[in-house]
């Protein structure tokens, strides 16, 4: 967890912040740059498989539903609608719904965060291997059924940490 917070968690935060940047001139414009998944200018490492033209038309989807997310009152309602957009679009993972969720709550007017930690792809695998077989089956968990060392995280934090770590986590910490 030191090792996250020293070498990783600054990262997450900027990332979050260049979504607050962009909304504070066009809400449409940072939802758009969140759908096509463009971070800080760049296509983002976590969907750089996905197809332009899927990207694009989420993206054009997600815009056109601006007054609905700005509308949203917690970041599962955020969720809930941007995976509606996944789930009608064939070629979006699990995890471009999470990290464009993550963005747009991190972009609307008051900016909504998870307040579970969401489990999908790697961060499924390094919760698993952190925590027990009793996680597979969740979408997501609450921060305080998990090991007391994460307290110190939040949970976006949490399952970037799940994500980043997954390869080294074995049931290794005490």
């Amino acid at each position: 967890v030191v090792d996250y917070q020293k070498n990783h968690a600054a990262q997450l935060h900027q990332q979050l912040l260049y979504f607050q940047s962009h909304a504070s001139k066009s809400l449409r414009n940072a939802i758009g740059l969140a759908a096509g998944g463009i971070v800080l200018g760049h296509k983002a490492q976590h969907q750089w498989r996905l197809k332009k033209h899927v990207l694009k038309s989420a993206s054009k989807v997600l815009r056109s539903s601006s007054s609905s997310l700005a509308a949203c009152g917690s970041f599962s309602q955020v969720f809930a609608l941007v995976e509606s957009v996944r789930a009608s679009a064939p070629g979006l993972g699990p995890l471009w719904a999470y990290d464009t969720a993550l963005r747009i709550g991190a972009a609307l007017p008051k900016p909504l965060s998870p307040t579970e930690v969401f489990l999908q792809c790697g961060a499924r695998v390094g919760a698993v291997r952190l925590q027990g077989k009793w996680l597979s089956k969740h979408r997501s968990v609450v921060p305080s059924t998990l090991r007391t060392e994460l307290s110190v995280l939040s949970p976006a934090q949490i399952e970037n940490f799940f994500c980043i770590y997954k390869d080294l986590l074995w049931l290794r910490m005490p």
